[in-house]
């Protein structure tokens, strides 16, 4: 009583003496948690617990002990009990499930349909005088970059790509202005299944399309409709020569290097194919940025990639205060040409704290997206 336990240093000398599993037999675990640190990797079980005395806890905990390893002799626990055979040949580790996009595959013109021509949309449905609807079920395990998209804990298909559906519809139509489109309710999509997304277009009126993108989870589940635009004809993108100089002179260079660690903690969760943004310069009121283009397999098929058009609106949040999650609301004529996989030049100009005009350029100064107005919320 008068020298002190040691109670470590016991510990420790019986791990180097190859001393692997330890059990405390106990009315209630105490010294488990002092033996795991003082013996990493050891396997550590209690016996019973507090209101847990009967024979179910300690066969549980003897249970604990046999799934890491420890042999146990059930023989003496289960008298009456008597071993089966197992398979004599190994057990194979495979999926189950497989590794096609869900519903992308197939031939849709067996079915009457057209082929969607987007890596989001499968199949096309010409409705003649109607319109068209353009349909999917795109996944975050089929297209990994959208699981890097997480908004509150819950992965969402980016405001970014609807304006990207949007405006590629209306391009195979021959309307692909986005003169308008506002957003109301994010999709939502779940780890596997996916959601069925539809892309509607209605009939021209007084030269305008309106469009309209919708999902649903399941065949019984009603439509959500998540956005709402008028598609018109357009013109070539607006080419000033401004961003064919590179950085741009006169700019003073902003610190980037905590943005998506402040975004994350605001509750933007932003994975890799997200945190595009490599630079920011601001001149006045305009802020410039260079956004990284996001590779892989499936990065290919878009007008601009909805992750590098993402990361485009990040520059936003360098000087803001994120006391709260802002997204998407609407955007104004909004113009869309193919870019290359280079990295893209950015102009934002911004007139309010919750608005902006947007120019983007591939890696020659080409303008690949002109945004007149976004407005987030």
């Amino acid at each position: 009583m008068r020298q002190t336990v040691e109670f470590e240093a016991g510990v420790r000398a019986l791990a180097d003496a190859e001393f692997t599993t330890f059990v405390e037999v106990s009315t209630h675990p105490v010294l488990t948690v002092g033996i795991e640190d003082s013996a990493p990797g050891a396997v550590v079980v209690g016996t019973l617990r507090r209101d847990q005395g009967g024979r179910d806890r300690l066969l549980r905990s003897a249970a604990e002990l046999f799934v890491q390893g420890v042999p146990v002799e059930w023989s003496s626990l289960f008298p009456d009990a008597r071993p089966v055979e197992l398979p004599t040949y190994p057990f194979q580790h495979a999926s189950y499930w497989l590794d096609g996009v869900p519903g992308g595959g197939g031939d849709v013109g067996a079915l009457g349909l057209a082929a969607g021509g987007h890596p989001l949309l499968g199949a096309l449905v010409d409705l003649g005088d109607e319109g068209c609807v353009w349909t999917g079920r795109p996944a975050s395990g089929a297209h990994p970059w959208l699981a890097d998209h997480a908004v509150a804990g819950s992965v969402f298909l980016p405001g970014t790509a609807v304006v990207e559906l949007a405006v590629s519809a209306g391009r195979r139509t021959g309307y692909p202005r986005l003169a308008e489109l506002t957003q109301y309710a994010p999709c939502v999509l779940p780890d596997r299944d996916g959601v069925t997304l539809q892309v509607r277009l209605g009939p021209e009126t007084e030269g305008a399309r309106p469009v309209a993108v919708l999902s649903r989870r399941g065949e019984d589940d009603d439509w959500t409709r998540h956005a709402d635009g008028l598609l018109t004809a357009g013109g070539p993108l607006p080419d000033d020569g401004e961003l064919a100089a590179w950085p741009p002179p006169g700019a003073a260079p902003v610190d980037t290097t905590d943005l998506y660690r402040r975004l994350d903690e605001a509750g933007y969760g932003y994975g890799p194919a997200f945190q595009g943004l490599r630079a920011a310069w601001r001149l006045g009121d305009t802020l410039y940025a260079e956004v990284a283009a996001p590779g892989g397999a499936d990065s290919g098929g878009f007008l601009v990639h909805p992750a590098a058009l993402d990361a485009a609106l990040h520059a936003l949040f360098l000087d803001r205060d994120l006391d709260g999650i802002q997204v998407p609301f609407s955007w104004s004529g909004v113009d869309l040409s193919p870019a290359g996989p280079g990295a893209l030049r950015v102009r934002l100009t911004v007139p309010g704290p919750d608005e902006a005009s947007v120019l983007i350029a591939d890696d020659t100064g080409r303008p690949v997206c002109s945004v007149d107005r976004f407005v987030g919320r």
